[in-house]
């Protein structure tokens, strides 16, 4: 539809758009950053190169949704946690830097659990947005019923892709991050042989042997628009306290706070130090 030119790169845009809202999809909580504006300016320079005469396949303004735990430069990557609510990364991570360059274009970042913590997604600090949210906030919903959950970690992503405001989305997957929200909202989710993707410039949640980015797509054709990354790279993924301990250093702040709020949420019963 997009490299037949049956469709410009900005009309399907404004056609996800438009779904969104025309569907009240906002509740779904998918979203935690939506630039509309750079979306459209992104179809718009992919339309502007077919006018030159210039290739824009094999992706011709596909947009890819990305778990917030992947980089994207010039959008947070949040992973769902006030702790990084300023973390703009200097770089975008090698496949998303390999994406854009088969002419894809980025629609926003997704919510999750927080720091890809449950399979539930049921986040400890809704129901109130954070201030660093664009759009989404607190707990992402499934997107046939508003009243379950959308599986977890990487609910948003899930989501999105079931209501069809996004052709298809990254994930990642430690223990069917990936894979539990695709059953939970009637998609198709991969958890790729690890090492398939380069994983730098992303965040994990506990071991860099388990780890792995995913994709989650309406069809399983989609699954497979997009092959692994060889790109390679001297930056790294980082743990979730590793780029939490780095915020307290930029902003002199104290996450003591959130990491107690998030353990309380996983460990209601125990009491911690300093309470």
């Amino acid at each position: 539809m997009l490299c037949s030119r049956k469709m410009t790169a900005v009309q399907y845009v404004q056609a996800l758009f438009g779904h969104y809202d025309a569907g009240g999809f906002e509740c779904l909580n998918s979203f935690i950053s939506l630039n509309r504006t750079q979306v459209l300016a992104d179809a718009a320079a992919v339309d502007a190169k077919y006018a030159k005469g210039e290739t824009i396949t094999p992706l011709c303004g596909l947009p890819l949704a990305v778990k917030d735990t992947i980089d994207v430069q010039g959008y947070r990557t949040t992973a769902a946690t006030p702790g990084l609510a300023q973390a703009f990364p200097d770089f975008s991570a090698p496949l998303i830097d390999s994406y854009l360059s088969q002419n894809g274009i980025i629609l926003g970042k997704m919510n999750l659990a927080e720091l890809s913590s449950t399979v539930t997604s049921i986040n400890p600090n809704g129901p109130a947005c954070y201030s660093y949210n664009d759009i989404g906030c607190s707990t992402p919903l499934n997107a046939y019923n508003q009243t379950r959950i959308s599986g977890g970690s990487s609910a948003g992503s899930a989501a999105s892709v079931a209501a069809r405001f996004a052709p298809w989305a990254l994930c990642e997957d430690t223990g069917g991050s990936c894979r539990a929200p695709a059953i939970a909202n009637g998609i198709f989710g991969l958890r790729p042989t690890l090492g398939c993707y380069n994983y730098s410039d992303a965040l994990v949640l506990a071991t860099f042997t388990r780890d792995t980015v995913g994709k989650v797509a309406a069809s399983s054709g989609c699954i497979f628009a997009v092959k692994g990354s060889d790109y390679q790279t001297s930056r790294a993924a980082a743990s979730f306290t590793e780029r939490l301990d780095l915020q307290v250093c930029v902003t002199g702040s104290s996450l003591l706070a959130h990491r107690h709020a998030m353990a309380k949420h996983l460990h209601p019963y125990v009491t911690y130090a300093g309470e």
